[in-house]
């Protein structure tokens, strides 16, 4: 983001917070507090940002790349998990594609 809010997003939504109320972020060793008028601010500027096609139900499949990172390992960590049963495989034609509650519930278990 630039250093400067364009003047139509700083005009865009000032309050979707109450009035007087506002956004604390815990970072690491770091504090930012930051006024209901910046929040909506910010909110109004990400939402014309989205992509158009994100959807509100993701796939119940992932492929191996996406369960990856879904994991925050490697794609041989998932390669490995299907070898060795922990987590099972759908194949869509050459796709190797896993259960994203499967997922779910393997991450649970550890």
């Amino acid at each position: 983001m630039q250093g400067r809010a364009h003047r139509g997003d700083r005009d865009a939504s000032h309050a979707q917070l109450g009035r007087g109320e506002s956004l604390t972020l815990h970072l690491a060793d770091v504090r930012v507090t930051l006024p209901a008028e910046t929040v909506g601010a910010l909110a109004a500027i990400l939402a014309r940002r989205l992509p158009a096609s994100v959807s509100p139900d993701p796939s119940p499949y992932l492929t191996v790349a996406e369960a990856a990172a879904y994991l925050r390992a490697s794609r041989q960590r998932v390669y490995d998990l299907i070898s060795s049963r922990r987590l099972s495989r759908h194949k869509d034609g050459a796709r190797v594609l896993i259960s994203r509650a499967e997922l779910d519930a393997y991450l649970g278990r550890q």
